[in-house]
């Protein structure tokens, strides 16, 4: 099954198992950046794509490439661990460095919040940020996420890393009130 999610600059879908190269490189240069010690190399992105066609398949998790109107593959965002009786789940995301500032990211937050609400009825939304990605922070209150202390079991995977963290999350009250 294929989905596309369709916003103002870009459409996300299943990432396609071409776009390994890019999903290695770029997913490799964003966590160089962000001082993170984890690479991916061509295979383990041919084997991550697999697998998020089975999970997306299975609804355990939805991974989706973003990519341009002229089908660039840029960046990648997820929708992981929903709890389907909480009515929770978490979101991450990224775009390639050469892409950033051109409101791609402003158009996958509202795809991936639009999907979760709508069509997957959470009521919360929940993302991990490293406190010094000054760029997703403004991205995520430009959203109308929350700054919080909960704490979900994630979170330890980008503490282990050395890693600071916080958590922000969206509500489904505050979302629908500002949707017009």
């Amino acid at each position: 099954m294929r989905i596309y999610l369709k916003g103002l600059r870009i459409y996300a879908t299943i990432p396609r198992i071409k776009d390994a190269n890019k999903l290695a490189k770029y997913y490799t240069e964003t966590n160089k950046e962000l001082g993170i010690d984890v690479t991916l190399d061509k295979i383990s992105a041919k084997e991550f794509i697999k697998t998020a066609i089975v999970n997306f398949n299975s609804m355990k998790e939805f991974h989706f490439g973003i990519y341009t109107k002229n089908h660039k593959f840029i960046g990648l965002f997820s929708i992981i661990q929903p709890n389907y009786s909480k009515r929770i789940c978490e979101i991450g995301y990224w775009i390639a460095k050469k892409y950033r500032e051109k409101k791609y990211g402003e158009d996958a937050i509202k795809i991936i919040t639009d999907f979760a609400f709508k069509t997957l009825k959470m009521k919360k939304i929940f993302a991990f940020v490293n406190t010094n990605n000054k760029a997703s922070i403004r991205l995520l209150k430009s959203a109308q996420f929350k700054k919080t202390h909960t704490s979900l079991k994630s979170a330890t995977a980008f503490e282990k890393t050395g890693t600071h963290i916080s958590t922000y999350v969206l509500h489904l009250a505050i979302y629908s009130d500002t949707k017009v």
